[in-house]
């Protein structure tokens, strides 16, 4: 495979993840088994652009936001506090979970000093997010 078509295929796959269309897996493993067979770079680049494209669809179809919740505990700040429209906002992470938290008031005076990696008690309500901000998120993570 040539440099070019090596930067073809990158290229490709990665327009494939960005659409995310729900293309069937099975597919576009076919069209990958059919470019192995015709030693052919464009049907290859092809199946990459399809397969990344169902893997991402699925990826996306699987995220599903917990519904509503009060939550209290200790959450880790996975980013420095940063002012936004009059409040402060950060990243925390809970367990697993990684949030986006926002603050008013004395919550938000006493957070504003804090730094990425510090532990501080949390108490508030988890609620899911608008799809623009959703997709904001999840891009930029």
């Amino acid at each position: 495979m040539s440099d070019a078509a090596a930067i073809l295929l990158a290229v490709s796959t990665a327009g494939g993840a960005i659409a995310a269309l729900p293309v069937s897996l099975p597919v576009a493993l076919v069209v990958v088994a059919l470019a192995f067979v015709r030693r052919s770079p464009v049907v290859l680049c092809l199946g990459a652009a399809l397969l990344a494209s169902g893997c991402s669809a699925r990826a996306w179809a699987g995220l599903r936001p917990a519904p509503p919740r009060p939550w209290t505990g200790v959450a880790t700040l996975v980013s420095d506090p940063g002012n936004a429209y009059g409040a402060v906002r950060v990243d925390l992470r809970l367990g697993p979970r990684r949030v986006e938290a926002w603050a008013r008031g004395a919550p938000a005076g006493r957070l504003r000093d804090r730094l990425a990696g510090e532990r501080v008690s949390v108490a508030g309500r988890l609620e899911p997010l608008p799809s623009r901000v959703r997709d904001r998120l999840a891009r930029r993570q």
